[in-house]
Protein backbone atom coordinates (compact mmCIF):
# COMPACT_ATOMS: atom_id res chain seq x y z
CA UNK A 1 0.00 0.00 0.00
CA UNK A 2 1.27 3.47 -0.48
CA UNK A 3 0.38 6.14 2.07
CA UNK A 4 1.63 10.05 2.82
CA UNK A 5 3.10 10.01 6.19
CA UNK A 6 -0.44 10.93 7.88
CA UNK A 7 -1.40 7.36 6.40
CA UNK A 8 -4.19 8.66 4.08
CA UNK A 9 -3.77 6.34 0.55
CA UNK A 10 -2.17 7.82 -2.31
CA UNK A 11 -3.82 6.35 -5.70
CA UNK A 12 -2.25 5.99 -8.89
CA UNK A 13 1.39 6.10 -7.32
CA UNK A 14 3.95 4.18 -9.58
CA UNK A 15 6.01 1.48 -8.11
CA UNK A 16 8.82 -0.31 -10.02
CA UNK A 17 10.77 -3.36 -8.66
CA UNK A 18 14.41 -4.55 -9.55
CA UNK A 19 15.58 -7.84 -9.13
CA UNK A 20 18.99 -7.08 -6.81
CA UNK A 21 21.30 -10.24 -8.16
CA UNK A 22 23.76 -9.37 -5.71
CA UNK A 23 21.51 -10.13 -2.81
CA UNK A 24 22.25 -9.73 0.66
CA UNK A 25 24.32 -11.79 3.53
CA UNK A 26 22.19 -15.03 4.87
CA UNK A 27 19.46 -14.67 2.08
CA UNK A 28 19.87 -18.36 0.40
CA UNK A 29 17.43 -18.20 -2.48
CA UNK A 30 17.82 -15.29 -4.41
CA UNK A 31 16.32 -16.47 -7.74
CA UNK A 32 14.83 -13.64 -8.52
CA UNK A 33 13.94 -12.42 -12.16
CA UNK A 34 15.99 -9.96 -14.78
CA UNK A 35 12.55 -8.76 -16.20
CA UNK A 36 12.40 -5.09 -14.19
CA UNK A 37 8.58 -4.99 -12.91
CA UNK A 38 6.35 -2.35 -13.24
CA UNK A 39 2.78 -1.18 -11.82
CA UNK A 40 0.27 1.53 -10.63
CA UNK A 41 -1.24 1.72 -7.24
CA UNK A 42 -4.89 1.62 -7.44
CA UNK A 43 -7.62 4.18 -6.20
CA UNK A 44 -6.84 2.87 -2.39
CA UNK A 45 -2.90 2.51 -2.94
CA UNK A 46 -2.79 -0.61 -3.21
CA UNK A 47 -0.44 -2.70 -5.77
CA UNK A 48 -0.05 -6.06 -6.06
CA UNK A 49 3.24 -8.06 -8.34
CA UNK A 50 3.98 -11.74 -8.53
CA UNK A 51 8.23 -11.97 -7.83
CA UNK A 52 9.98 -15.34 -7.20
CA UNK A 53 12.02 -15.44 -4.72
CA UNK A 54 14.94 -13.17 -3.58
CA UNK A 55 16.13 -9.83 -2.90
CA UNK A 56 14.99 -6.67 -4.87
CA UNK A 57 15.07 -2.66 -4.58
CA UNK A 58 11.61 -0.82 -4.93
CA UNK A 59 11.14 2.88 -5.81
CA UNK A 60 7.98 4.33 -5.38
CA UNK A 61 6.93 7.80 -6.73
CA UNK A 62 4.22 10.22 -6.80
CA UNK A 63 3.22 13.75 -7.81
CA UNK A 64 3.70 15.90 -5.26
CA UNK A 65 5.57 13.39 -2.79
CA UNK A 66 9.17 12.84 -2.39
CA UNK A 67 10.30 9.29 -4.20
CA UNK A 68 10.77 6.05 -1.81
CA UNK A 69 13.44 3.65 -2.35
CA UNK A 70 13.65 0.42 -0.46
CA UNK A 71 15.90 -2.61 -0.62
CA UNK A 72 12.84 -6.04 0.58
CA UNK A 73 13.65 -9.34 0.74
CA UNK A 74 10.98 -12.34 -0.81
CA UNK A 75 10.86 -15.67 0.30
CA UNK A 76 9.13 -18.44 -1.36
CA UNK A 77 5.87 -18.79 -1.16
CA UNK A 78 5.41 -15.35 0.30
CA UNK A 79 2.59 -13.15 0.26
CA UNK A 80 4.56 -9.95 1.58
CA UNK A 81 2.54 -7.00 2.80
CA UNK A 82 4.35 -3.21 1.68
CA UNK A 83 3.47 0.20 3.10
CA UNK A 84 5.52 3.01 1.45
CA UNK A 85 4.73 6.15 3.15
CA UNK A 86 6.02 9.01 0.79
CA UNK A 87 6.42 12.48 2.66
CA UNK A 88 5.02 15.96 0.62
CA UNK A 89 7.35 17.66 -1.67
CA UNK A 90 7.57 21.08 -1.03
CA UNK A 91 5.66 23.24 -4.32
CA UNK A 92 8.17 25.85 -5.30
CA UNK A 93 5.75 28.15 -7.86
CA UNK A 94 7.83 30.67 -10.62
CA UNK A 95 6.17 33.15 -12.06
CA UNK A 96 7.34 35.41 -14.73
Amino acid sequence: MIVGVKGLAIPKAYVVIRWDSAGLDGVKDNLGTTEIKTTTADETGHFSLALPAGVYDIFVSAPGFAPHAEKITVAARESLPYVARLPVTRMLTITF
